[in-house]
């Protein structure tokens, strides 16, 4: 899927909590390299350099890399912004003091691949610090029914469907999976577990702003469109999200995750698979 796709930079803000909280977790010092992976509209990296550290955000969404680059100049601020992507990081070995990824890093199709190649970027005490979801609840329903709607549009409906929105089949949320992951590459892991609350004036209006804004609605409604089918998936989406609605005078819907934290403190062995 292209993050490209919708207007994804107008989601983003709703995640500034768990931002914040992972880059306070990066503890990035003036005169640090640190890369923000999958960095979508900037918004750690742009924090990141605010403090004075040196950036690179590298994300495979041009489109979005334009808007970092714009936000950027606007909050006149120094960050660099690089097509690129968590298995093929445009830096040189061993040259990066932090690596942070905030729900970017869970998307990939290959776990060991992309952590492989952080390890090769990162300094030998380098920090890799990344935020997951925790799929239950409302996050959780909205992911099933985009699967769900994709397959009804597929010309082989038994045909496996991915949703490239929902985090990929590692379990990511897990801190004794992702131990098992990083450990035999030296890193020694911490992890700490958070909420976060998206809200609006009413279920159907936070429906229609995800419509009208996220790349996985966009995705869905380019195959569904062809179909005559999208007018009744509309339907079927703010349907769901009065559901899962916590707040019968608005909109909130509350969602959980976990930022990890990894320090390395030795060499890198074999990794497991």
């Amino acid at each position: 899927m292209d993050w490209g796709i919708g207007s994804y930079e107008h989601q983003a803000p709703h995640l500034l909590p768990a931002v914040r909280q992972a880059v306070a977790e990066v503890a990035a010092q003036p005169g640090e390299f640190v890369v923000d992976v999958g960095c979508g509209a900037g918004s750690a990296a742009l924090l990141i350099a605010a403090g004075g550290a040196s950036v690179v955000g590298v994300d495979p969404a041009p489109r979005l890399l334009e808007v970092a680059r714009s936000e950027a100049a606007r909050r006149a601020v120094s960050a660099k912004f690089l097509v690129g992507d968590a298995a093929n990081l445009p830096m040189a070995d061993g040259t990066v003091d932090a690596v942070v990824s905030t729900f970017a890093l869970i998307f990939v199709p290959d776990p060991a691949t992309a952590v492989q190649e952080i390890v090769r970027v990162l300094k030998l005490d380098g920090r890799l610090v990344f935020s997951a979801w925790i799929r239950s609840g409302g996050m959780a329903r909205q992911a099933d029914l985009a699967r769900q709607l994709l397959a009804s549009s597929a010309k082989d409906p038994a045909a496996p469907v991915a949703d490239a929105a929902t985090p990929a089949a590692f379990a990511w949320s897990d801190p004794d999976a992702v131990a098992g992951l990083l450990s035999p590459l030296g890193f020694s892991l911490s992890s700490q577990f958070g909420k976060l609350a998206f809200t609006g004036e009413s279920p159907r209006a936070a429906a229609e702003a995800e419509i009208a804004n996220h790349p996985r609605w966009a995705n869905v409604r380019q195959a569904l469109e062809p179909t005559g089918r999208w007018e009744a998936a509309q339907a079927e989406i703010v349907r769901v999200f009065t559901e899962v609605n916590e707040d019968p005078a608005a909109f909130r819907v509350t969602s959980e995750y976990v930022i990890h934290a990894a320090v390395r403190t030795g060499q890198a062995g074999p990794v497991a698979k």
